[in-house]
């Protein structure tokens, strides 16, 4: 498995033109105050590998365009008339080979291995695991609009032949691929009596139509075995690693068939359903967003993505898991079953003692991020207690706004990097929180 050694991140969000950061290949965990470009550390990540499955080179050149709404470009960045500067992201790995993207350079949409490491990895931060819960006490928890954005287009599903629109044989694994044809429908492409075009009729297009009416059952098929697949892991994860006496179980509830004439397409609602069989032996929980407090919630919650990450490609040139205050809501004890879990058995190590050296690396690469002083010592302190062949894989990262100077009207606030507890780092901590002669202390 590749690693990552640097990430540049030049004119994109918070950093403007700025030297690499280096990773050297190991997890990081990585403390920065608010507004000291933590988040856009996430984001250029995310950026560089999602640009990977945007098959429209326009849909990455936006942001990186000035002029563009959906600009991710450095608001102190200057560009030429068109909107365009030099804003590009890139990560060196440990082989010397590199992944960039930029206004200039949207290749990493044509690199299979880019897309193979894109659906290896994971991002994952407090509101992607609020998307579980957070709906009316009225209402049943529903998690098909948060597999729809954040899961189906990261897996992968039985091979589905597909004539795309221009009769062009095709075979579809990617799971949201084969769903946006779910969604819309086939092409409104084939003749009616009267002449115009519609949809694929049984009688008069039986080989499209049948290709279609294939495609949308085994979408729901391979849906199903998905869900049986997480439901298998969950357990595990939930009472043996996280320690909750928790029982649950994902439902796939088909609420409406898809409805195709020639005229109209009605696409397929389902819902995916979340069931609280057991809590602490007392039995079934029938509205767990109301029941269970914020921990218990976000601990099912992690106890899904997980067990979604498990079922994504394994073998891959880059796997990483970045977690942005993943467990900012949570009291310190159960934050600490959440650290020991990825510290312990999702973040990247080598198993010397596997006889095959090509099965030696394990997990991710793994980024924790968090502007939390407290929890980043509290990690720190669990690292430094991890047995050596795993304490020596991690770095320590810190990130703060460095400040204006007022005489200076070109001035602006931008990241400031210190790597590990240095003298300077604690300073510079010291001086935020305008203690300044502990600051001194640590300058002299």
């Amino acid at each position: 498995m590749k690693r990552i050694k640097e990430v540049h991140i030049n004119n994109f969000k918070f950093f403007p033109e700025t030297e690499p950061i280096k990773i050297d290949g190991k997890n990081i965990l990585l403390y920065g105050e608010n507004g000291s470009g933590k988040s856009s550390f996430y984001w250029a990540l995310y950026t560089l590998l999602e640009s990977s499955q945007k098959s429209d080179p326009e849909q990455i050149k936006k942001y990186f365009n000035k002029l563009n709404p959906q600009s991710l470009v450095n608001i102190h960045a200057t560009t030429d008339a068109d909107g365009v500067d030099n804003s590009f992201i890139k990560i060196v790995l440990n082989d010397d080979t590199d992944f960039e993207v930029s206004h200039q350079n949207t290749a990493i949409n044509t690199s299979d291995q880019a897309k193979e490491s894109l659906l290896a990895s994971d991002f994952l931060n407090y509101r992607l695991l609020q998307r579980s819960h957070s709906v009316k006490h009225s209402e049943e928890v529903d998690l098909f609009s948060m597999f729809e954005d954040a899961v189906l287009g990261y897996v992968q599903f039985t091979d589905t032949n597909w004539h795309n629109e221009l009769s062009v044989g095709i075979q579809l694994r990617n799971a949201g691929s084969i769903y946006k044809i779910v969604e819309r429908g086939p092409d409104k492409t084939y003749p009616k009596k009267n002449g115009e075009l519609g949809f694929p009729q049984k009688a008069a297009h039986n080989a499209a139509y049948t290709e279609f009416n294939n495609l949308v059952e085994r979408f729901e098929r391979d849906l199903g075995t998905l869900i049986q697949n997480i439901n298998d892991l969950v357990d595990s994860i939930i009472q043996d690693k996280l320690k909750f006496n928790i029982t649950f179980r994902l439902v796939l509830e088909k609420i409406s068939a898809h409805k195709l004439s020639e005229a109209n397409y009605t696409k397929p609602k389902f819902a995916i359903r979340l069931r609280i069989d057991d809590f602490n032996g007392t039995g079934p929980v029938t509205k767990p967003q109301s029941f269970l407090n914020e921990a218990r919630l976000s601990a099912v919650a992690l106890a899904i993505r997980l067990a979604i990450m498990e079922k994504r490609i394994q073998d891959a040139p880059v796997k990483i898991l970045v977690l942005d205050d993943l467990m900012i809501s949570l009291d310190m004890s159960n934050r600490d079953k959440i650290v020991k879990l990825i510290l312990d058995e999702y973040a990247w190590f080598n198993d010397a003692t596997e006889p095959i050296e090509a099965n030696r690396d394990k997990g991710h690469q793994t980024f924790i991020l968090t502007h939390d002083r407290s929890l980043f010592t509290f990690i720190k302190n669990d690292i430094s207690n991890l047995p050596t062949n795993k304490k020596d894989t991690w770095k320590l990262i810190e990130m703060y706004a460095d400040d204006i100077d007022d005489s200076d009207p070109n001035s602006f606030e931008k990241p400031k990097v210190f790597y590990e507890q240095n003298d300077l780092a604690i300073a510079v901590k010291h001086y935020k929180r305008h203690d300044y002669p502990a600051a001194a202390n640590y300058l002299t």
